[in-house]
């Protein structure tokens, strides 16, 4: 695949609309594309015990959540889904080390992410400032799914 787009989410309007930005537009290029969808989630202890664990609770909704993003976008191509591959990463880290996480792995051409200026504990600046790999911030003005 020569295009690959890291779309990170955590599943919100904003996600929603960087996702459907992404494939309107970047997906569409004549060569073959590899989104790689990414959601990061609160990195808890393990704690032996015969009972589910909270880290196994947030790892199951992360995947489920994944996997509902995978179907939103295979329901936006259309029945033109040959050229993009669809990969689901499923992290217990902040954004930024799951980004890093993925950066170190594979060759990404672009980042695209919801911007959502009422979440306190999002800086986009940060993130610019971290990645040689271009960020595209979508903004979150009249989100709608």
């Amino acid at each position: 695949m020569n295009n690959a787009i890291l779309i990170p989410t955590d599943f919100s309007a904003q996600s929603r609309m960087a996702l459907r930005f992404a494939v309107d537009n970047l997906a569409s290029a004549s060569a073959p594309t590899r989104l790689v969808l990414l959601n990061a989630y609160a990195n808890m202890p393990r704690i032996s015990a015969p009972m589910i664990s909270l880290h196994d609770i947030l790892k199951r909704r992360s995947e489920e959540g994944l996997q509902r993003e995978h179907d939103f976008v295979k329901t936006l191509l259309n029945g033109n889904a040959d050229r993009i591959d669809i990969r689901q990463v499923s992290r217990p880290d902040t954004l930024k080390k799951a980004i890093r996480y993925i950066l170190a792995r594979e060759s990404v051409q672009m980042i695209v992410l919801g911007s959502d200026q009422s979440n306190r504990n999002f800086d986009p600046c940060d993130l610019v400032e971290s990645f040689r790999t271009p960020i595209l911030l979508v903004p979150s003005l009249g989100a709608k799914n």
